[in-house]
């Protein structure tokens, strides 16, 4: 049996600490293996919960590779101002909310877990319960049929105080599922004022809770809702069609000056569109790189032995896509926040969808991204888009200025013509001269005055200037 991590409510002072020290020396009493490594926890992007797990003892006891678990990475939506902590809050709520924690840090989770928060009541809305299983020969029979479940949490449904029953599946992969289900606890209340009473007599009170396992991993998540956070069974199916459970790889050991701007390296494994259950469909290509907005620069691409890598940077922050070579229809996305490259941490886990045809990676005219502008800027020397119409002024007499002269985001392009080593055509959206970005900013105004300005840029003797540049007639509104 795997190491048991035990959490409690310390509400009552001495009495539960005393109370914790007992169940701790039972169950150190019971296990010979150490202490599991602590459960790293991280809060990610877009309201994106995340919980970094390492790997653990299987229940068969034996001691061998088998016998672990996979490290793996849990992401899940959730309301934007939850959180996740290992400590218990001293403020439970009713006594029913008492009552729920209180029977859920158990053995039922011999590798411990985690709480859930609201960040705006400070008040534990959920409780993740991590546990491991040996999966059955799912590859040999047909996965997943409709009982399968049942073999895998047989605790969590046959429990006799807490019981979670029936699942509902919402989500189906190769290796696992993910579904709600009722939990019905019995009040522990009345058991204590009614020694007597049979346990047909004893009321219960019901919360909802998500299920989710992976035989690959051979590990189970169940996410209990505390009986008073408003979690109804359509918020808790919503955030279930989110959940992700997915190996862990190993950190890359790639360095920054390992990076060049390899364009086919980009455009053999990275280029095209990808998808998750947390953020949807995004676009790696050189019409539109949705999963790189907002940030100002490629650094380049680069591999080693085992993965190939392109790597961005703005405003201090580093953004690393990786895909390793064994698992080719798999991009891991890394974040380092206050650096570019040193401390990355794992924020999503996309999936490869369709493919391409053999001509898709030319750029032709038509919407042109930050991947797109920084070919171009690479085939063409002297060229830099950014640098291109940050201040113009039109027959009009109107003057613009575009958004890096300001300090704003939102940098879009057209391509409007095929581009050449002497011309390229294109449209930019600028802003009036006068637009005050400072109170844009401060929320005083909220509306984007821009127009779409085409701009014709010629190389003369190695530098590229504006030639003209017109209000443009196409309707366009990225």
């Amino acid at each position: 049996m795997a190491a048991m991590a035990v959490l409690f409510l310390t509400q009552n002072g001495k009495e539960a600490e005393e109370f914790a020290e007992n169940r701790l020396a039972e169950a150190q009493e019971e296990q010979s293996q150490p202490e599991p490594v602590p459960v790293e926890l991280q809060v990610g992007l877009y309201h994106s919960l995340r919980l970094e797990c390492p790997a653990f003892d299987l229940p068969s006891g034996q001691e061998n590779e088998e016998s672990r678990s996979e490290p793996f990475l849990l992401t899940m939506q959730t309301p934007s101002q939850w959180r996740m902590e290992q400590a218990a809050s001293e403020r439970m709520g009713d006594s029913q909310d008492e009552q729920w924690h209180n029977q859920l840090p158990s053995r039922d989770f011999p590798c411990g877990g985690v709480y859930l928060y609201d960040g705006e009541g400070e008040k534990a809305v959920g409780y993740i319960g991590i546990s491991t299983f040996l999966p059955f020969q799912y590859k040999e029979l047909p996965f997943p049929s409709e009982d399968y479940y049942k073999g895998v949490f047989p605790e969590l449904r046959l429990g006799s105080l807490c019981t979670w029953d029936p699942f509902h599946s919402v989500k189906v992969s190769e290796s696992g599922e993910v579904g709600i289900c009722d939990i019905y606890f019995h009040d522990t209340d009345f058991m204590s004022e009614n020694p007597s009473a049979s346990l047909a007599q004893v009321p219960t009170f019901e919360s909802v809770g998500i299920l989710a396992y992976d035989n690959e991993l051979k590990v189970y998540i169940a996410i209990a809702f505390s009986a008073d956070s408003g979690i109804t069974k359509e918020q808790a199916e919503e955030m279930a069609k989110t959940l992700e459970l997915v190996k862990k790889p190993d950190m890359p050991t790639i360095t920054e000056d390992q990076f060049s701007m390899d364009f086919t390296l980009f455009e053999e494994h990275f280029y095209g569109h990808w998808q998750n259950s947390q953020n949807g469909v995004q676009s790696f290509d050189y019409q539109s790189s949705s999963l790189v907005d907002g940030f100002s620069h490629c650094l380049g691409m680069a591999e080693d032995s085992d993965s190939w890598y392109v790597l961005f940077v703005g405003g201090g922050t580093g953004q690393l896509f990786r895909i390793r070579k064994d698992d080719p229809d798999r991009l891991y996305y890394y974040m380092d926040w206050n650096s570019i490259m040193p401390d990355m941490a794992l924020l999503y886990v996309y999936d490869a969808v369709g493919t391409l045809s053999d001509d898709s990676t030319k750029i032709v005219p038509g919407s042109l991204s930050l991947m797109g502008r920084e070919k171009l800027e690479e085939q063409y020397p002297g060229l830099d888009f950014s640098a291109l119409g940050v201040e113009v002024t039109l027959q009009d007499g109107s003057q613009w200025v575009a958004n890096n002269a300001l300090m704003l985001p939102l940098e879009q392009y057209y391509l409007l013509e095929e581009p050449s080593a002497n011309k390229i055509s294109f449209v930019r959206q600028l802003y009036p001269v006068d637009f005050d970005a400072e109170a844009y900013a401060d929320g005083e105004i909220t509306e984007f005055p821009r127009q779409n300005i085409a701009l014709t840029a010629e190389n003369i003797a190695g530098e590229w200037i504006i030639a003209s540049a017109e209000k443009a007639e196409l309707v366009w509104n990225p």
